[in-house]
């Protein structure tokens, strides 16, 4: 019957939109990992690596925040301590354990990100879109919101196969309509 044929016309597009869509999100990606070089990333391996300088460039910036984890590590050149907060967003900050100096997503000598305004944008873009700046309610009201618009999408398409049905019935074929 019509609903038959309905089902598997909607199973075929649904196949082919993910398949095309994959495509869409995997070429760029693909294509951006050929184009941009291996980022520098090991392990320090001389020892005036000073975990005490990291700590105390920690200890001046933050005060009364204690240390969940410390890593020490050379990212670009640079001898970097990095430390997670025990604060309640579990907050990462990376120092220079040569100078004790705060330092950016962004400096001298990274590599290129690909991001027109910067890789510290992108970021700050990114907490806002998950709602970190507002908090637990914020988050609550992100995943509220993306839980709506499932459901408005699906009922959505629902309403749409349903009149599509009774159209098929009483001998209208098309897909879109006046």
């Amino acid at each position: 019957g019509p609903e038959q044929v309905l089902w598997e016309l909607f199973g075929e597009f649904q196949r082919g939109f993910f398949e095309g869509f994959s495509l869409l999100l995997e070429v760029p990606l693909v294509l951006h990992r050929r184009t941009t070089r291996k980022l520098k990333n090991t392990e320090p391996k001389d020892e005036n690596f000073k975990t005490e300088a990291t700590l105390a460039a920690f200890a001046r910036n933050q005060p009364g925040v204690g240390v969940k984890v410390l890593r020490l590590r050379y990212y670009s050149d640079y001898p970097q301590g990095v430390i997670v907060a025990a604060d309640p967003l579990s907050s990462q900050r990376v120092f220079n354990t040569d100078t004790g100096a705060p330092m950016t997503m962004t400096e001298p000598g990274y590599p290129k990100t690909g991001f027109p305004l910067g890789w510290e944008w992108h970021q700050r873009m990114k907490m806002l879109h998950r709602g970190d700046y507002f908090g637990m309610p914020g988050r609550w009201l992100d995943t509220i919101g993306a839980l709506a618009m499932v459901y408005l999408t699906v009922s959505g398409m629902v309403m749409y196969l349903q009149l599509l049905v009774r159209r098929w019935s009483i001998g209208k074929k098309q897909l879109i309509w006046k």
